[in-house]
């Protein structure tokens, strides 16, 4: 099938273009990953130490921390 008279011929990408769509999964997939660990639970002290305060933040979004904490 040939191009409408008149038509521009696609480009082949640049090395600038390839680099911001890689950039952009890399963000994408890095937010997914940070997004999946928000709801871990604090860990526990090492050893010889003991935890004064913890709070895991697991309420819902933009809920504030509990203050009974």
């Amino acid at each position: 099938m040939s191009p409408p008279p008149g038509a521009r011929p696609r480009r082949a990408p640049t090395s600038r273009t390839l680099i911001a769509g890689s950039s952009t999964a890399l963000i994408l997939a890095a937010s997914f990953v940070a997004a999946t660990n928000a709801g871990a639970s604090a860990p526990p002290p090492p050893s010889g130490w003991s935890t004064v305060w913890t709070d895991d933040f697991d309420g819902p979004a933009g809920s504030l921390p509990s203050g009974a904490n």
